[in-house]
């Protein structure tokens, strides 16, 4: 199975979001599955994770570590489709975004 998680926080911000999308990620690995994270590019944050899609997000100059606007520019509806995602969770941590929504519409999924 191909699972997408779609999260407003995750590696390198220590918060629970992050440890229990990346808890997560490496059961669902281990176990068999594709799992894509897509999540913001944090700013100084320059690690390729595989199967991570870091997004541009705009963070306020008081907290680097929650963005105001995330994604602040999309995935081509080609590559989600590329992609052939069987589930898409969402887990935001302050503001709703409708990232999971669409990538859940292009994919033609839960």
């Amino acid at each position: 199975m191909k699972i997408a998680f779609v999260t407003d926080s995750y590696i390198p911000i220590p918060t629970g979001v992050a440890v229990s999308i990346e808890t997560l990620r490496k059961t669902l690995t281990r176990l068999g599955h594709t799992v894509y994270i897509f999540a913001p590019d944090y700013p100084g944050w320059s690690v390729k994770e595989e199967g991570v899609v870091r997004l541009p997000a705009l963070f306020s100059p008081f907290n680097s570590t929650i963005p105001i606007k995330w994604p602040v520019f999309g995935i081509s509806k080609k590559k989600i489709k590329d992609l052939d995602i069987d589930i898409v969770h969402s887990h935001y941590f302050f503001k709703p975004f409708s990232l999971s929504q669409e990538i859940a519409s292009i994919s033609d999924c839960p």
